[in-house]
Protein backbone atom coordinates (compact mmCIF):
# COMPACT_ATOMS: atom_id res chain seq x y z
CA UNK A 1 0.00 0.00 0.00
CA UNK A 2 0.94 3.32 -1.18
CA UNK A 3 1.64 6.54 1.02
CA UNK A 4 -1.73 8.11 -0.68
CA UNK A 5 -3.75 5.13 -0.11
CA UNK A 6 -2.10 5.19 3.62
CA UNK A 7 -3.27 8.68 4.23
CA UNK A 8 -6.58 8.56 2.36
CA UNK A 9 -7.25 5.15 4.69
CA UNK A 10 -6.34 6.93 7.61
CA UNK A 11 -8.42 10.05 6.98
CA UNK A 12 -11.51 7.73 5.70
CA UNK A 13 -11.25 5.77 9.00
CA UNK A 14 -11.03 9.03 11.25
CA UNK A 15 -14.45 10.38 9.35
CA UNK A 16 -16.05 7.16 9.53
CA UNK A 17 -15.13 6.55 13.39
CA UNK A 18 -16.16 10.29 13.83
CA UNK A 19 -19.57 9.50 12.08
CA UNK A 20 -20.12 6.35 13.58
CA UNK A 21 -19.34 7.76 17.32
CA UNK A 22 -22.22 10.28 16.63
CA UNK A 23 -24.76 7.57 15.58
CA UNK A 24 -24.36 8.55 11.98
CA UNK A 25 -23.77 4.97 11.04
CA UNK A 26 -25.85 5.82 7.47
CA UNK A 27 -23.78 8.36 6.58
CA UNK A 28 -20.44 6.87 7.45
CA UNK A 29 -20.93 4.19 4.79
CA UNK A 30 -21.87 6.78 1.80
CA UNK A 31 -18.69 9.00 3.41
CA UNK A 32 -16.50 6.05 3.18
CA UNK A 33 -17.44 5.07 -0.30
CA UNK A 34 -17.50 8.54 -1.34
CA UNK A 35 -13.87 9.05 -0.02
CA UNK A 36 -12.99 5.76 -1.36
CA UNK A 37 -13.76 6.70 -5.15
CA UNK A 38 -11.88 10.03 -4.68
CA UNK A 39 -8.57 8.38 -3.87
CA UNK A 40 -9.17 5.95 -6.46
CA UNK A 41 -9.68 8.32 -9.23
CA UNK A 42 -6.42 10.50 -7.93
CA UNK A 43 -4.33 7.29 -8.37
CA UNK A 44 -5.71 7.01 -12.06
CA UNK A 45 -5.01 10.09 -13.12
CA UNK A 46 -2.09 11.19 -15.45
CA UNK A 47 -2.00 15.05 -14.89
CA UNK A 48 -1.45 17.47 -11.31
CA UNK A 49 -1.82 20.47 -10.95
CA UNK A 50 0.75 22.78 -8.16
CA UNK A 51 0.41 26.08 -7.49
CA UNK A 52 3.53 27.85 -6.02
CA UNK A 53 4.09 31.58 -4.64
CA UNK A 54 7.41 31.48 -6.49
CA UNK A 55 8.98 29.47 -9.45
CA UNK A 56 10.33 26.42 -8.43
CA UNK A 57 13.51 25.56 -9.56
CA UNK A 58 14.14 22.40 -11.70
CA UNK A 59 15.48 20.60 -8.71
CA UNK A 60 12.48 21.14 -6.84
CA UNK A 61 10.04 20.42 -9.83
CA UNK A 62 11.92 17.19 -10.08
CA UNK A 63 11.34 16.40 -6.01
CA UNK A 64 7.79 16.72 -6.48
CA UNK A 65 7.28 15.16 -9.53
CA UNK A 66 9.17 12.03 -7.58
CA UNK A 67 6.60 12.48 -4.69
CA UNK A 68 3.98 12.47 -6.51
CA UNK A 69 4.92 9.86 -8.91
CA UNK A 70 5.75 7.70 -5.73
CA UNK A 71 2.47 8.20 -4.04
CA UNK A 72 0.26 7.64 -6.82
CA UNK A 73 2.42 4.69 -8.47
CA UNK A 74 3.11 6.17 -11.76
CA UNK A 75 4.12 8.83 -13.61
CA UNK A 76 2.10 11.78 -13.65
CA UNK A 77 2.60 15.25 -16.05
CA UNK A 78 2.62 18.21 -13.65
CA UNK A 79 1.68 21.95 -14.70
CA UNK A 80 3.25 24.51 -12.66
CA UNK A 81 1.59 28.05 -12.25
CA UNK A 82 2.32 30.82 -9.71
CA UNK A 83 0.07 32.09 -7.73
CA UNK A 84 1.56 34.88 -5.00
CA UNK A 85 -1.54 34.93 -2.98
CA UNK A 86 -0.83 31.90 -1.69
CA UNK A 87 1.92 33.45 0.30
CA UNK A 88 4.76 30.34 0.85
CA UNK A 89 4.12 26.28 0.39
CA UNK A 90 2.06 25.20 -2.59
CA UNK A 91 -1.08 23.20 -3.25
CA UNK A 92 -1.04 20.23 -5.29
CA UNK A 93 -4.18 19.43 -7.33
CA UNK A 94 -5.33 15.77 -8.41
CA UNK A 95 -8.35 15.08 -9.80
CA UNK A 96 -10.26 16.03 -6.75
CA UNK A 97 -7.49 15.29 -4.40
CA UNK A 98 -6.02 18.24 -3.12
CA UNK A 99 -2.96 18.44 -0.90
CA UNK A 100 -2.72 22.38 0.34
CA UNK A 101 0.48 23.38 2.56
CA UNK A 102 0.16 27.11 1.34
CA UNK A 103 0.60 29.36 4.19
CA UNK A 104 -2.90 31.26 2.87
CA UNK A 105 -4.70 27.59 3.03
CA UNK A 106 -3.55 27.66 6.97
CA UNK A 107 -4.70 31.32 7.19
CA UNK A 108 -8.08 30.02 6.07
CA UNK A 109 -8.05 26.94 8.12
CA UNK A 110 -7.78 28.84 11.57
CA UNK A 111 -9.74 31.62 10.08
CA UNK A 112 -12.54 28.94 10.05
CA UNK A 113 -11.85 27.51 13.58
CA UNK A 114 -11.93 31.06 14.88
CA UNK A 115 -15.77 31.51 13.55
CA UNK A 116 -17.09 28.11 14.66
Amino acid sequence: MNALSKDARGFVDSVVSYLEDEKKSAAATRVRSFLSRVTAQAKREKMAHVETSVVLTAEEKMRVERLLGKLLGHAIEISYEIHPAIIAGMTIRVADWILDTSFAGQLTQIQEQLNA
